[in-house]
């Protein structure tokens, strides 16, 4: 059972990791792209949020039945720097937006 959890939290966290590649280019569509696709572009960024508010709850409500402490404090760190670019990097693209025409 316990291997099956750690499974659990490792999908979503290695997606949460991996995740953060798109932000730049979310971010160089919203200075450079059509400015008829600015609305798409935020809800990208908020979509992307999103999914990473939902992985680290999936991740969060899993490893409180991990018996393993070191891998659910190394997975809870793990989760917690993704979640907080994306909230970061979700501010960026939509302020960036907002400045466009």
């Amino acid at each position: 059972m316990q291997e099956g959890l750690q499974r659990a939290v490792g999908v979503p966290l290695s997606l949460a990791e991996r995740v953060g590649v798109v932000w730049s280019p979310l971010k160089e569509t919203v200075a450079y792209g059509n400015v008829g696709c600015k609305s798409d572009a935020q809800v990208a960024a908020k979509a992307l949020e999103t999914a990473m508010f939902g992985a680290y709850y999936d991740i969060t409500v899993n490893l409180k039945d991990v018996a393993d402490v070191a891998f659910r404090r190394a997975s809870q760190k793990r989760v917690t720097a993704p979640l907080q670019e994306a909230k970061d990097r979700a501010a960026v693209v939509l302020n960036a937006a907002d400045k466009t025409n």
